[in-house]
Protein backbone atom coordinates (compact mmCIF):
# COMPACT_ATOMS: atom_id res chain seq x y z
CA UNK A 1 0.00 0.00 0.00
CA UNK A 2 2.68 2.29 0.95
CA UNK A 3 4.67 1.76 -3.26
CA UNK A 4 0.69 2.31 -4.75
CA UNK A 5 0.22 5.85 -2.40
CA UNK A 6 4.40 6.83 -3.31
CA UNK A 7 3.59 5.94 -6.82
CA UNK A 8 0.51 8.49 -6.88
CA UNK A 9 2.11 11.05 -5.68
CA UNK A 10 4.97 10.46 -7.74
CA UNK A 11 2.81 10.90 -10.71
CA UNK A 12 1.14 13.50 -9.38
CA UNK A 13 4.36 15.67 -9.15
CA UNK A 14 5.44 14.70 -12.48
CA UNK A 15 1.99 15.67 -14.03
CA UNK A 16 2.00 19.33 -12.05
CA UNK A 17 5.91 19.95 -13.57
CA UNK A 18 4.99 18.93 -17.27
CA UNK A 19 1.75 20.41 -17.19
CA UNK A 20 2.85 23.76 -17.01
CA UNK A 21 5.19 23.38 -19.96
CA UNK A 22 8.58 23.01 -17.76
CA UNK A 23 9.55 19.76 -19.08
CA UNK A 24 10.36 21.31 -22.62
CA UNK A 25 13.57 21.68 -21.80
CA UNK A 26 14.30 18.26 -21.15
CA UNK A 27 11.88 16.62 -23.81
CA UNK A 28 14.44 18.44 -26.42
CA UNK A 29 17.58 16.04 -25.34
CA UNK A 30 15.27 13.71 -27.27
CA UNK A 31 14.20 15.27 -30.34
CA UNK A 32 15.62 12.47 -32.57
CA UNK A 33 13.22 13.79 -35.81
CA UNK A 34 15.33 12.70 -38.95
CA UNK A 35 17.00 15.98 -40.37
CA UNK A 36 15.36 15.59 -43.83
CA UNK A 37 12.04 16.19 -42.70
CA UNK A 38 10.74 19.71 -43.08
CA UNK A 39 9.21 20.06 -39.25
CA UNK A 40 9.52 19.85 -35.59
CA UNK A 41 7.91 18.90 -32.44
CA UNK A 42 6.28 21.24 -30.02
CA UNK A 43 8.28 19.91 -27.04
CA UNK A 44 5.88 22.42 -24.94
CA UNK A 45 3.33 20.77 -25.98
CA UNK A 46 4.08 17.11 -25.73
CA UNK A 47 5.32 18.47 -22.15
CA UNK A 48 1.38 19.25 -21.78
CA UNK A 49 0.00 16.28 -22.93
CA UNK A 50 2.72 13.94 -20.97
CA UNK A 51 1.71 16.04 -17.74
CA UNK A 52 -2.07 15.50 -18.36
CA UNK A 53 -1.66 11.92 -18.71
CA UNK A 54 0.33 11.45 -15.56
CA UNK A 55 -2.22 13.23 -13.51
CA UNK A 56 -4.75 11.05 -14.71
CA UNK A 57 -2.10 7.78 -14.14
CA UNK A 58 -1.88 9.95 -10.91
CA UNK A 59 -5.74 9.82 -9.85
CA UNK A 60 -6.22 6.15 -10.73
CA UNK A 61 -3.18 5.51 -8.32
CA UNK A 62 -4.74 7.20 -5.88
CA UNK A 63 -8.30 5.64 -6.05
CA UNK A 64 -6.37 1.97 -6.08
CA UNK A 65 -5.11 3.12 -3.19
CA UNK A 66 -7.85 4.16 -1.38
CA UNK A 67 -9.66 1.17 -2.36
CA UNK A 68 -6.41 -1.19 -0.88
CA UNK A 69 -7.19 1.31 2.28
CA UNK A 70 -10.52 0.71 2.92
CA UNK A 71 -11.10 -2.62 1.24
CA UNK A 72 -14.08 -1.36 -0.92
CA UNK A 73 -14.23 -2.96 -4.23
CA UNK A 74 -15.80 0.73 -6.00
CA UNK A 75 -12.49 2.47 -5.59
CA UNK A 76 -10.66 -0.13 -6.82
CA UNK A 77 -13.08 -0.47 -9.99
CA UNK A 78 -13.03 3.36 -10.28
CA UNK A 79 -9.04 3.02 -10.51
CA UNK A 80 -8.76 0.74 -12.71
CA UNK A 81 -11.08 2.38 -15.56
CA UNK A 82 -9.37 5.60 -14.99
CA UNK A 83 -5.95 3.45 -16.15
CA UNK A 84 -7.82 1.71 -19.08
CA UNK A 85 -9.79 4.91 -20.31
CA UNK A 86 -6.87 6.80 -19.87
CA UNK A 87 -4.91 4.58 -22.01
CA UNK A 88 -7.58 4.23 -24.59
CA UNK A 89 -7.19 8.20 -24.78
CA UNK A 90 -3.32 7.94 -25.43
CA UNK A 91 -4.13 5.22 -28.01
CA UNK A 92 -6.74 7.11 -30.04
CA UNK A 93 -5.66 10.78 -29.57
CA UNK A 94 -1.64 9.82 -30.90
CA UNK A 95 -3.37 7.89 -33.57
CA UNK A 96 -6.03 10.64 -35.09
CA UNK A 97 -3.82 13.08 -36.38
CA UNK A 98 -0.55 14.59 -36.00
CA UNK A 99 -0.89 16.17 -32.64
CA UNK A 100 2.75 17.57 -32.05
CA UNK A 101 3.84 18.31 -35.20
CA UNK A 102 4.58 21.54 -36.12
CA UNK A 103 6.02 22.81 -40.05
CA UNK A 104 8.71 24.40 -40.05
CA UNK A 105 11.07 26.96 -42.03
CA UNK A 106 13.63 27.16 -39.26
CA UNK A 107 13.70 23.68 -38.46
CA UNK A 108 16.59 22.52 -36.38
CA UNK A 109 17.85 18.70 -36.87
CA UNK A 110 18.63 16.51 -33.89
CA UNK A 111 22.30 16.63 -34.50
CA UNK A 112 22.42 20.52 -34.28
CA UNK A 113 20.12 20.48 -31.03
CA UNK A 114 23.40 19.88 -28.75
CA UNK A 115 25.15 22.30 -30.08
CA UNK A 116 22.87 24.39 -28.76
CA UNK A 117 22.12 23.41 -25.62
CA UNK A 118 23.91 26.16 -24.08
CA UNK A 119 22.36 28.91 -26.05
CA UNK A 120 18.91 27.15 -25.09
CA UNK A 121 19.64 27.63 -20.96
CA UNK A 122 20.33 31.05 -21.99
CA UNK A 123 17.70 31.33 -23.15
CA UNK A 124 15.22 29.78 -20.86
CA UNK A 125 17.03 32.22 -18.11
CA UNK A 126 15.92 34.87 -20.50
CA UNK A 127 12.65 33.89 -20.71
CA UNK A 128 12.58 33.44 -16.87
CA UNK A 129 13.61 37.30 -16.34
CA UNK A 130 10.62 38.68 -18.77
CA UNK A 131 8.37 36.75 -16.82
CA UNK A 132 9.57 38.71 -13.87
CA UNK A 133 9.30 41.39 -15.53
CA UNK A 134 5.59 41.37 -16.46
CA UNK A 135 4.24 39.00 -13.50
CA UNK A 136 2.71 41.87 -12.32
CA UNK A 137 1.10 43.02 -15.81
CA UNK A 138 -2.38 42.39 -16.29
CA UNK A 139 -3.70 40.19 -19.36
CA UNK A 140 -5.04 43.62 -21.15
CA UNK A 141 -1.37 45.41 -20.72
CA UNK A 142 0.34 42.30 -22.51
CA UNK A 143 -1.90 42.00 -24.72
CA UNK A 144 -1.67 46.14 -25.34
CA UNK A 145 2.23 45.40 -25.08
CA UNK A 146 1.83 42.92 -27.55
CA UNK A 147 0.14 45.31 -29.87
CA UNK A 148 2.82 48.30 -29.22
CA UNK A 149 5.66 45.67 -30.39
CA UNK A 150 4.00 44.48 -33.40
CA UNK A 151 3.39 48.02 -34.34
CA UNK A 152 6.71 49.19 -33.81
CA UNK A 153 7.98 45.94 -36.31
CA UNK A 154 5.34 47.18 -38.96
CA UNK A 155 6.56 50.64 -38.94
CA UNK A 156 10.01 49.79 -39.38
CA UNK A 157 9.34 47.07 -41.81
CA UNK A 158 6.85 49.81 -44.06
CA UNK A 159 4.32 46.92 -43.41
CA UNK A 160 1.37 48.49 -42.06
CA UNK A 161 -0.86 47.37 -44.64
CA UNK A 162 -5.04 47.63 -44.90
CA UNK A 163 -5.12 43.94 -43.06
CA UNK A 164 -2.61 44.72 -40.67
CA UNK A 165 -3.92 48.10 -39.68
CA UNK A 166 -7.32 46.06 -39.11
CA UNK A 167 -5.40 43.53 -37.16
CA UNK A 168 -3.77 46.02 -35.07
CA UNK A 169 -7.12 48.08 -33.99
CA UNK A 170 -8.78 44.85 -33.41
CA UNK A 171 -5.86 43.96 -31.54
CA UNK A 172 -5.78 47.17 -29.49
CA UNK A 173 -9.37 46.78 -28.71
CA UNK A 174 -8.67 43.89 -26.60
CA UNK A 175 -7.87 46.66 -23.45
CA UNK A 176 -11.07 47.87 -23.57
CA UNK A 177 -13.48 45.37 -24.40
CA UNK A 178 -16.11 43.83 -21.82
CA UNK A 179 -17.54 41.18 -24.34
CA UNK A 180 -15.04 38.71 -24.38
CA UNK A 181 -16.69 35.89 -26.58
CA UNK A 182 -17.45 38.29 -29.15
CA UNK A 183 -13.73 39.16 -29.56
CA UNK A 184 -12.82 35.25 -29.52
CA UNK A 185 -14.83 34.50 -32.44
CA UNK A 186 -13.30 37.71 -34.30
CA UNK A 187 -10.44 36.52 -33.20
CA UNK A 188 -10.51 33.32 -35.34
CA UNK A 189 -11.05 35.67 -38.72
CA UNK A 190 -7.32 37.29 -38.47
CA UNK A 191 -5.40 33.95 -37.88
CA UNK A 192 -3.15 32.52 -41.10
CA UNK A 193 -0.84 29.57 -41.14
CA UNK A 194 2.73 30.66 -42.39
CA UNK A 195 2.70 29.84 -45.77
CA UNK A 196 -0.85 31.96 -46.09
CA UNK A 197 0.64 34.59 -43.96
CA UNK A 198 2.11 37.43 -46.60
CA UNK A 199 -0.66 37.16 -49.00
CA UNK A 200 -3.55 37.43 -46.12
CA UNK A 201 -2.05 40.72 -44.77
CA UNK A 202 -0.20 42.01 -47.83
CA UNK A 203 3.02 41.65 -47.17
CA UNK A 204 4.37 39.84 -50.35
CA UNK A 205 6.86 42.63 -51.20
CA UNK A 206 8.61 42.16 -47.75
CA UNK A 207 11.95 39.89 -47.28
CA UNK A 208 11.09 35.93 -46.55
CA UNK A 209 12.79 36.49 -43.23
CA UNK A 210 10.65 39.82 -42.53
CA UNK A 211 7.22 37.81 -43.08
CA UNK A 212 8.47 34.96 -40.95
CA UNK A 213 9.44 37.69 -38.29
CA UNK A 214 6.08 39.51 -38.97
CA UNK A 215 4.22 36.02 -38.52
CA UNK A 216 5.39 34.65 -35.37
CA UNK A 217 4.43 38.41 -33.87
CA UNK A 218 1.15 38.07 -35.40
CA UNK A 219 0.68 35.02 -34.08
CA UNK A 220 1.85 35.49 -30.79
CA UNK A 221 0.12 38.74 -29.84
CA UNK A 222 -3.30 36.97 -30.73
CA UNK A 223 -2.03 33.95 -28.85
CA UNK A 224 -1.51 36.29 -25.40
CA UNK A 225 -5.22 37.18 -25.66
CA UNK A 226 -6.69 34.02 -27.08
CA UNK A 227 -5.06 31.25 -24.55
CA UNK A 228 -6.51 33.23 -21.70
CA UNK A 229 -9.89 33.53 -23.22
CA UNK A 230 -10.10 29.98 -24.00
CA UNK A 231 -8.69 28.78 -20.39
CA UNK A 232 -10.83 31.09 -18.73
CA UNK A 233 -8.01 32.11 -16.59
CA UNK A 234 -5.50 34.95 -16.21
CA UNK A 235 -2.53 32.93 -16.15
CA UNK A 236 -1.94 31.94 -19.73
CA UNK A 237 -0.39 35.15 -21.29
CA UNK A 238 2.82 34.66 -20.35
CA UNK A 239 4.47 32.49 -22.64
CA UNK A 240 3.06 34.10 -25.59
CA UNK A 241 4.32 37.22 -24.56
CA UNK A 242 7.64 35.79 -23.54
CA UNK A 243 8.28 34.40 -26.99
CA UNK A 244 6.86 37.79 -29.03
CA UNK A 245 9.61 40.14 -26.69
CA UNK A 246 12.32 37.68 -27.22
CA UNK A 247 11.77 37.60 -31.18
CA UNK A 248 11.58 41.63 -31.33
CA UNK A 249 15.03 41.34 -29.10
CA UNK A 250 16.49 38.52 -31.17
CA UNK A 251 16.07 40.54 -34.62
CA UNK A 252 17.37 44.27 -33.31
CA UNK A 253 13.95 45.94 -32.85
CA UNK A 254 13.89 48.42 -29.76
CA UNK A 255 11.13 47.30 -27.50
CA UNK A 256 8.26 50.16 -26.00
CA UNK A 257 8.73 51.11 -22.86
CA UNK A 258 6.85 49.38 -19.88
CA UNK A 259 5.79 52.23 -18.21
CA UNK A 260 2.35 52.44 -19.40
CA UNK A 261 1.80 49.00 -19.49
CA UNK A 262 2.87 48.72 -15.33
CA UNK A 263 -0.19 50.74 -15.21
CA UNK A 264 -2.39 47.92 -15.81
CA UNK A 265 -1.79 45.62 -12.65
CA UNK A 266 -2.54 42.01 -12.36
CA UNK A 267 -4.27 42.86 -9.07
CA UNK A 268 -7.36 44.40 -10.84
CA UNK A 269 -10.07 41.76 -11.98
CA UNK A 270 -8.54 39.19 -11.04
CA UNK A 271 -5.36 39.60 -13.13
CA UNK A 272 -7.25 40.82 -16.24
CA UNK A 273 -7.42 44.41 -15.87
CA UNK A 274 -9.30 46.71 -15.51
CA UNK A 275 -11.37 47.99 -19.16
CA UNK A 276 -8.56 51.11 -20.40
CA UNK A 277 -8.83 52.57 -24.17
CA UNK A 278 -6.23 52.09 -25.85
CA UNK A 279 -5.05 55.42 -25.39
CA UNK A 280 -4.44 55.02 -22.01
CA UNK A 281 -1.54 53.21 -23.19
CA UNK A 282 -0.79 54.88 -26.53
CA UNK A 283 -0.39 58.27 -25.41
CA UNK A 284 1.95 57.32 -22.16
CA UNK A 285 4.74 55.48 -24.16
CA UNK A 286 7.59 57.40 -23.77
CA UNK A 287 11.39 56.90 -25.29
CA UNK A 288 13.17 54.52 -23.00
CA UNK A 289 15.44 56.03 -20.22
CA UNK A 290 19.28 54.82 -19.69
CA UNK A 291 17.46 52.62 -16.77
CA UNK A 292 15.42 50.85 -18.69
CA UNK A 293 17.60 50.46 -21.74
CA UNK A 294 20.17 48.59 -19.04
CA UNK A 295 17.75 46.57 -17.83
CA UNK A 296 16.23 45.17 -21.67
CA UNK A 297 20.23 44.67 -22.55
CA UNK A 298 20.12 42.47 -19.45
CA UNK A 299 17.09 40.41 -21.10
Amino acid sequence: MVIGFAAACLFLLAGLYFIRGRGAALLLRLHAVPEEDNGTYDPSKISRFIGLISLLFSLGAFLWWLGKVSGKNLFLTAGLAVWIGTALFILIYLNTGERFWTPSEDYIPFSSALEQAEESAAEEEASEHIEDLFVSVSVRGRVAYGAACLEKAADALTARTPRMEEYLEFLWSFTSTILFDEWEERAETFRAQLEDFSAAYGLEELAEEDKVFLYYLQRDSLEAAVENLKNGEAGFTLEPTVRLIKAMWKNGFELPSMHPFLLSSAQESGGWGDPRAPEFFRQQIQPKTEDENQKGRSI
